[in-house]
């Protein structure tokens, strides 16, 4: 069977139908299936394949660079460059070149919405914890037996955390609002109530029972513009792979948008390109074809959803 190539929309110019130059790719759901803790190895030789053809790669994630290390076997390369925290930071070449902590009294703010409410918490990365070998996510506003039964539910996020007293004295990137009920209605109330009262915020939901904390306006969308003009590329020049609703901004920013099969709906339309499963490596599949291709976009038909 051939290949499948798609080629520019008629609106793109020609001076703007370039080669890919920067590949980004969500991490939980997309380049990681849900419930392992590690991309595979052919993603590791995608990636390096990227880079031996000129082509940059880089996470685009709502996780902060330390805490995607184990996830390329402690390769310190993979948090040069990219865009974190859901676009609160973004490094190019090694150096912060953009962060925007959230606002300590919003986030307290949240903390107290959170501890009035019995099924709620509020999860806080704290890096400083991290460096002394301490689990880097505090929950506050939950008892330690409550959320743990959260936790280990297989289908939500699983991750090492402490029961927190204060917030950190460090600049806060990375929040959470977690709804412990597994019910779908309450979890739209708990959105509804929440976004009423902290408008300083904005929420957007990676996963279920799940909301990623940003500030109000920004996101990974227009992080992205910070990280091209840096690397002075254009849009046209990157390539997005994502799976879920914090993801719809950067791929409405990118002409080059592809969506796992496993993505939510509102994800699926939102992208140009539409590839298989994340337990499928169909990530991996379509770096190869980008490095094979000198950063043309050549979709193999092994992985094609279009």
């Amino acid at each position: 069977m051939a290949y499948v190539e798609w080629g520019y929309p008629e609106s793109v110019p020609s001076e703007g139908r370039r080669m890919i130059k920067l590949v980004l790719s969500d991490m939980d759901g997309t380049l990681v299936p849900f419930g392992h803790s590690s991309v595979s190895r052919r993603t590791l030789s995608a990636i390096a394949e990227l880079r031996d053809a000129g082509i940059e790669f880089g996470p685009a994630s709502g996780r902060e660079p330390f805490d995607l290390m184990g996830y390329f076997d402690n390769d310190q390369t993979m948090g040069d460059t990219g865009i974190f925290a859901n676009g609160k930071l973004v490094r190019l070449d090694g150096k912060d070149i953009f962060r925007l902590p959230l606002e300590r009294a919003g986030v307290q703010a949240l903390v107290d919405f959170s501890a009035r409410r019995d099924d709620l918490a509020t999860l806080v990365c704290s890096r400083e914890q991290a460096r002394r070998g301490l689990p880097a996510f505090q929950v506050f506003g939950a008892t330690r037996e409550r959320f743990a039964k959260y936790a280990d539910d297989p289908e939500t996020l699983s991750i090492p955390m402490t029961v927190g007293e204060e917030l950190p004295a460090e600049d806060i990137l990375t929040v959470d609002l977690i709804c412990l009920s597994r019910d779908p209605a309450r979890f739209a109330k708990v959105r509804d109530e929440v976004e009423a009262e902290l408008p300083q915020f904005d929420f957007v939901s990676p996963g279920p029972g799940c909301l990623d904390v940003l500030p109000h306006g920004w996101n990974k969308g227009t992080a992205v513009e910070v990280l091209s003009d840096a690397m002075g590329v254009d849009v046209e020049q990157i390539a997005f792979f994502g799976d879920s609703e914090n993801d719809l901004a950067l791929m409405a920013r990118v002409p080059n948008s592809f969506c796992v099969g496993n993505g939510t709906e509102d994800a699926q339309r939102a992208a140009r390109y539409h590839i298989g499963d994340s337990a499928d490596d169909s990530v991996a599949i379509v770096m190869e074809s980008l490095a094979k291709n000198h950063g043309r976009i050549v979709v193999p038909p092994e992985t094609s959803r279009d």
